[in-house]
């Protein structure tokens, strides 16, 4: 199998609820891009995308934001907006299905969170030269 072809293909994933998947990562900022997030939206989606984190009590706020990066991710089964024999609604997902798949999406961008919460303070910005070395000659 090419590469290209097993990108496309994505990867082998079960879910918590016992569905086997195959997902193609595709991360938050992927949507945003795309212009697949709604503006009713955004917010949400800037507070994951910063923090990787949300609030239990704010759970609702966050769901139709796990709904859409569940349906960029998940290569097969196909994704219908009605299920039938062949496809899978997003709807039909559990919670801890959709967790799964954001935390298996959001793998490779977690260290990089780490990294942006170790700056606590602003980088200072560059001198005008006045302390520079002159060039050697």
């Amino acid at each position: 199998m090419s590469n290209l072809k097993a990108w496309r293909s994505g990867e082998e994933y079960l879910l918590p609820g016992g569905l086997e998947v195959r997902l193609r990562r595709a991360t938050l900022l992927d949507l945003v891009a795309q212009g697949k997030i709604p503006q009713t939206l955004t917010g949400p989606t800037e507070e994951l995308i910063n923090n990787g984190q949300f609030k239990i009590a704010r759970y609702q706020e966050f769901a139709p934001v796990l709904d859409l990066l569940a349906r960029a991710c998940i290569v097969y089964p196909p994704i219908g907006d009605v299920p039938d024999d062949d496809h899978l609604s997003v709807a039909e997902l559990g919670q801890d299905d959709k967790m799964a798949i954001y935390e298996w999406a959001s793998q490779e961008v977690a260290p990089l969170r780490k990294f942006r919460a170790a700056e606590t303070e602003p980088v200072e910005s560059v001198r005008d030269g006045a302390g520079i070395r002159p060039e050697a000659e």
